[in-house]
């Protein structure tokens, strides 16, 4: 990948915690939805079965 490197240091502590805060608040409202509940549970299956065959 040669995409734009972000260096966390240089980034004040105060908008590391909010940008945190957001991504939390995010994951927390996706993993809440039934739909993405239950793709979460099928990939894990998957994961699971391709584990066991290996």
């Amino acid at each position: 990948m040669n995409g734009p490197k972000v260096i966390a240091e240089k980034i004040p502590q105060h908008d590391r915690e909010r940008l945190g805060a957001a991504l939390l608040r995010a994951t927390r409202t996706a993993f809440e939805d039934p739909k993405i509940q239950r793709e979460f549970a099928e990939w894990q299956a998957k994961k699971k079965l391709k584990n066991l065959k290996n």
